[in-house]
């Protein structure tokens, strides 16, 4: 056996061997056409060879220092808050804002004059104290006959002691001379034995809306401070019977806002159960509409508006679907232009491109503050498309392609110029939808998405209700009264 084993191994390495010379062989032949070409012709084919494989080498490797130049860059250049959409609570922890949109004046910090203040002030008084000594401090006389006079008034201003008032309504039955017994309904709003009265409906609704509590540490401060036991169960039916009385003004917002000569518009990832989802705002100075639950396509908007805004000027960031919609004309927010060419400034810093265009941008909104209505100045389009027209070095790839995009959209950008009712910018759309984000980071998730959508009618009729210089408190008392 073991005899049999070592001619195994022997035969074995005679193969390898004979592998290994042939291979051998074939280097040498390999190296020898190398070393000794044939002719001068082999030779320079040979050196053309090498060279084309060096001239692709030296591409792929130009290539690769690009691109780890440009992911690099985005390390020592990167995006935060002042330098694009991303909300200030993106940035990293401890970093102060470097740049503001608005260009630096002379103006001192602090309230502008004209700005009215906010302070403290005399008010009627509901009860009255007055503060008389009833002996002399320095004899000890006792001066409860002699009349004084008021030297000096202070107010302070309290709340009264927190504790829930229980009002019982007890039916009385009266039989009339002609046997007809009489009795009287009850209010609308007590509709069980034991319910929850108007101004705590309205309460809940806006501490849940307005101020972002979630229904765990709502039951918790109505326990401690009203002295009210809740479940989050009795919370979500209170929101949910506000929603059905407010259905019909939250319609009415929409189709008004059909009529409406200006409209901005806006969307937002929003996370549902675990899910991605997306929140659309339409609103403008007066009103203001959301939808929740939804995908970012364009049938939203047609779901929505199914018959477009032909009357509307759209305020818009540059998302395509914006403009393949019907409405009568578009307005690109100049915002979202400047805090990029700020990244862009930051990006290239050894081009001037990008600082010209934004002091054009930031020209046009200072023209449209202190001027207002129509503006028919044509120096700032003719230099727009002047910059628009400039040839930018293909090196800076992120220019060119911004570059592009705004010739595509040239026709929108300085519209609030021709206009006295399009604003130069798409802020608002953003503050009225920024909500659903503080209430994400509050709450962390909605459970589905006839919870998101409910938040959205309710903070869409808050919203409405402040930019009218309503409460939305007294709104919701209104509703949980009708």
């Amino acid at each position: 056996m073991k005899l049999s084993l070592q001619k195994h191994q022997i035969e074995q390495l005679r193969k390898d061997n004979s592998s290994l010379q042939k291979e051998n062989s074939e280097l040498r032949d390999r190296l020898s056409r190398y070393e000794h070409p044939k002719d001068s012709h082999n030779k320079l084919s040979l050196q053309k060879h090498q060279i084309e494989q060096l001239r692709k080498d030296n591409s792929s490797l130009q290539k690769e220092n690009s691109e780890l130049r440009d992911r690099l860059s985005r390390y020592e250049h990167p995006k935060d808050s002042h330098n694009s959409s991303l909300p200030p609570s993106k940035d990293p922890v401890g970093k102060k804002r470097k740049v503001n949109l608005r260009e630096k004046s002379e103006r001192k910090t602090g309230g502008q004059q004209g700005h009215t203040g906010l302070s403290l002030e005399i008010q009627k008084p509901d009860k009255i104290e007055f503060l008389a000594p009833a002996y002399c401090s320095c004899c000890g006389r006792d001066l409860s006959e002699i009349s004084g006079e008021e030297v000096e008034c202070r107010q302070q201003i309290d709340i009264p002691p927190i504790r829930p008032i229980v009002t019982e309504y007890r039916r009385i039955r009266k039989i009339c001379n002609c046997s007809h017994v009489n009795t009287v309904e009850f209010p609308s709003t007590v509709s069980a034995p034991v319910c929850y009265g108007p101004n705590l409906q309205a309460l809940v609704t806006y501490l849940n809306v307005c101020q972002h509590i979630p229904y765990k540490r709502m039951t918790r401060m109505l326990c401690e401070v009203f002295g009210i036991s809740f479940s989050e169960g009795t919370i979500k039916n209170i929101l949910s019977r506000m929603e059905r009385r407010l259905t019909f003004a939250y319609e009415n917002i929409r189709k008004r806002l059909l009529q409406s000569p200006v409209v901005g518009v806006d969307e937002t990832s929003t996370c549902v159960n675990g899910k991605n989802r997306w929140t659309w705002v339409w609103q403008n100075e007066k009103l203001t509409y959301i939808t929740s639950g939804h995908s970012r396509e364009k049938k939203v908007f047609s779901t929505v508006m199914p018959d477009g805004m032909p009357e509307s000027t759209l305020v818009s960031d540059c998302y395509s679907p914006y403009f393949s919609l019907n409405v009568k004309d578009h307005q690109i927010c100049s915002a979202h232009i400047l805090r990029e060419l700020i990244y862009l400034s930051e990006f290239y810093d050894q081009q001037p491109w990008t600082e010209q265009m934004a002091a054009l941008i930031r020209e046009a909104i200072h023209l449209k503050k202190t001027a207002g209505g129509k503006i028919n100045d044509t120096s700032i389009q003719h230099r727009f498309q002047t910059l628009l027209n400039q040839e930018v070095d293909k090196t800076y790839k992120k220019i060119v392609s911004l570059q592009r995009r705004l010739i595509k959209y040239k026709d929108f950008l300085f519209r609030f110029l021709e206009s006295e009712w399009v604003p130069p910018d798409n802020n608002a759309s953003e503050r009225a939808i920024r909500v659903f984000k503080v209430k994400l980071k509050v709450s962390g998730s909605f459970k589905s998405n006839e919870g998101a959508q409910r938040f959205a009618l309710l903070h869409s009729i808050a919203d409405t209700a402040r930019k009218n210089n309503a409460s939305p408190f007294n709104v919701f008392q209104l509703a949980t009264n009708s």
